[in-house]
């Protein structure tokens, strides 16, 4: 559960397992196991997915990646009129990989912070 961003306490864990656990044998199986990620899936799936179309509105030319000139773009559409520095900037803080531009994943981490 950690590595989707869960952490729940003992007792939090506890809980789950006594809901989950249809067959009373204070083990989760795999079948209730699913049952009890199902919900957690499809809110992940939906995040993703509102991120996928915030992505979208950025990247004008559909390229896969946001450079400068499209982030400039959005943000005056937004009202925001940033120097180039500021520009940069932004490019520079989200751009892991240092190729000058943004790629979905890096957007997902920027925007998930």
């Amino acid at each position: 559960m950690n590595s989707l961003g869960q952490q729940p306490t003992e007792s939090e864990l506890r809980d789950i397992i006594h809901e989950v656990d249809l067959d009373n044998t204070g083990t989760i199986d795999f079948q209730e196991f699913l049952a009890l990620m199902a919900p957690r899936d499809q809110q992940y799936r939906d995040i993703d997915r509102e991120l996928r179309d915030a992505f979208n509105v950025f990247d004008k030319d559909k390229t896969g990646t946001i450079d400068a000139t499209e982030l400039r773009l959005v943000m005056k559409a937004l009202g925001e009129n940033l120097t180039d520095e500021q520009i940069e900037e932004m490019i520079k803080e989200a751009d892991k990989d240092g190729n000058g531009t943004i790629d979905f994943e890096e957007f997902k981490a920027i925007m998930q912070l």
